[in-house]
């Protein structure tokens, strides 16, 4: 079995390829690539069989907030484009227009799919053409690479976890807090390749730049561009660096070339560029909101020296061995993935070179370590077809150490992770209990209330959900969230309310059913739901108060 793997199969070029061989090899490779594809679903699996009823499907802080968006456009937008949904202003601008929360919107909004299942879905569905066009690009290097490339394309990392095991356990961390010490973020900022299957969001923007490095490789530049609009149209961060990476290449192209088809590549990719900037930087920041919220993302998440040696310097070793072998002249895609690496490293330690860094690890997500891995390719199927001269019984004990310690980062980031989703000791496992779909339920009205809820846990949750307006949503795009906190501190101290001091802004006030409602009954502006829920109590403002409900809403606000 290990000689089929390790030896190079019969593929060849689409214009070589028979199609018996096809057909031959087609069963042997399908499943290979299951067997190494579906181990990625285990962390999903695990979240859905440890939360059993509770589980919602988003294993992470960010992905609820997609659908949201999406769901905006709908309820709050003008059908193409939407506000903030986690401002609860009546006067949100409609600024905002990115394709795939479209997409997530038109499934749950008015096709009514439930959020968390259709973000499942979608992650499992693009899964298979994220692994195929990964091992496009390794073909596209080496035709006859062999099956184990694409397994370490997929599975292979740096060396973080040892390192990081070594220096945790010595002192005196646990072996799940060791185990990242040098991966920031539980490695949720995947700096290596595979990983980025996890997030529906992220298999999507990685297959369009996937497509895109295929393109280029294969010279096709106008579908390169083409690849570059749609990301650039749902996602600034890869967008931007696609964008970049493309403008460096074709840079480089019309130098090269000095043709009027070089030139012309090169001024569209800039104009493409300076669309996506102009929108970001110039028109979207005429909007006072959305201007302090992008002053607020400018956070200083930056990767330190030590995990970008331990991350990207096993694969560079490997990349600088097969430059060696060539004395230091690549070839045009070796030229190609050097610029995307440089562009992405750039980007990665913008920190180092600007004075008000951007979220600097937002450009990593596999985008330098892919470049290189494929770079290093050839070098890969140069060792594994030596490999083959090994005695066949040290083979076997070889490939598995090998592979182990190739893989062993990705092993222990899923282990990690099935197992906080499994038990929810993850704080971003997002689980809704069945009073918690009650109150969720309830708020189905379709009149946009703005909610205030004790928990912000389900306020965050609220608009993927529902057509609400949390009054708190996610943390880093409410408007003035911090202040927010505060205001409502002293409201709420002493396990009562302090009715007198609630915003006026707020419609539905969404309690723990143990705090004390006696100051709302009392004000005598304030009406509780008819039916009891054992964990939440439901308190709306009657009619003669300043509201955005309707009469008819507050009758089907309801239980």
């Amino acid at each position: 079995m290990l000689n089929d793997f390790t030896s190079p199969l019969t593929f060849r070029p689409a214009a070589a390829e028979s199609a018996a061989g096809t057909e031959q090899n087609l069963p042997r490779r399908v499943v290979f690539f299951a067997i190494v594809l579906v181990p990625w679903l285990t962390i999903l699996v695990s979240h859905y069989v440890g939360q059993g009823e509770q589980a919602t499907g988003f294993i992470q802080y960010d992905q609820p907030y997609y659908v949201a968006n999406g769901r905006a456009i709908f309820e709050r937008g003008n059908g193409l484009m939407y506000p903030n949904p986690s401002d609860p202003s009546d006067d949100a601008p409609v600024i905002y227009f990115h394709w795939l929360p479209w997409i997530f919107g038109a499934l749950v909004a008015p096709l009514g799919a439930e959020p968390g299942i259709m973000n499942s879905l979608v992650m499992a569905a693009v899964l298979p053409l994220f692994g195929w066009l990964t091992w496009r690009l390794i073909r596209e290097r080496s035709p006859q690479s062999s099956p184990l490339i694409f397994l370490l394309a997929m599975w292979g990392g740096g060396v973080l976890v040892i390192p990081g095991l070594f220096k945790g356990l010595l002192r005196g961390q646990t072996i799940l807090e060791s185990v990242f010490e040098f991966d920031p973020t539980r490695g949720l900022w995947f700096l290596n390749w595979g990983r980025n299957v996890i997030f529906a969001s992220e298999s999507v923007y990685h297959c369009i730049v996937a497509a895109a490095w295929l393109f280029v490789l294969r010279g096709q530049h106008g579908r390169a561009l083409m690849a570059a609009a749609l990301a650039a149209t749902t996602h600034p961060w890869t967008g931007l660096e696609l964008l970049l990476m493309l403008n460096a290449w074709f840079f480089l192209e019309a130098i090269r070339f000095r043709s009027g088809r070089s030139i012309t590549e090169l001024g569209t990719a800039m104009l493409m560029l300076c669309l996506l900037l102009g929108y970001y930087k110039i028109w979207l920041p005429g909007y006072p909101s959305h201007a302090a919220l992008q002053e607020h993302w400018s956070l200083a998440w930056v990767a330190e020296w030590t995990t970008i040696l331990f991350a990207y310097g096993p694969v560079a070793v490997v990349a600088g061995l097969w430059m060696k072998s060539r004395h230091w002249h690549p070839d045009r895609s070796e030229q190609f993935l050097l610029t995307c690496a440089a562009v992405a490293f750039g980007l990665a330690i913008h920190d180092r070179i600007l004075p008000k860094p951007v979220q600097p690890l937002h450009f990593t997500r596999g985008y330098i370590w892919m470049p290189v891995f494929l770079i290093a390719v050839p070098q890969l199927q140069s060792m594994l077809t030596a490999f083959q001269s090994y005695p066949l019984r040290h083979r076997s004990l070889i490939a598995a150490a090998c592979l182990t310690l190739v893989m062993f980062d990705n092993m222990a980031f899923v282990g990690a992770h099935c197992y906080w989703q499994f038990t929810g000791t993850n704080p971003e496992c997002f689980r809704l209990s069945r009073d918690d779909r009650a109150v969720l339920e309830a708020l189905q009205t379709g009149e946009n209330p703005v909610v205030f809820c004790e928990s912000l846990d389900l306020s965050y949750l609220m608009p993927t959900y529902t057509a609400t307006r949390p009054w708190l949503c996610h943390k880093f795009n409410t408007p003035g969230y911090l202040e927010r906190q505060k205001e409502l501190l002293p409201i709420l101290a002493n396990n009562s309310v302090d009715v007198s001091r609630l915003p006026s802004a707020i419609d539905v006030l969404v309690l723990k059913s143990s705090r004390d409602p006696s100051a709302l009954q009392q004000s005598g502006d304030w009406q509780k739901l008819a039916n009891e829920n054992p964990s939440w109590q439901i308190w709306t403002r009657r009619p003669s108060e300043p509201s955005s409900l309707t009469q008819d809403a507050r009758q089907r606000f309801t239980l």
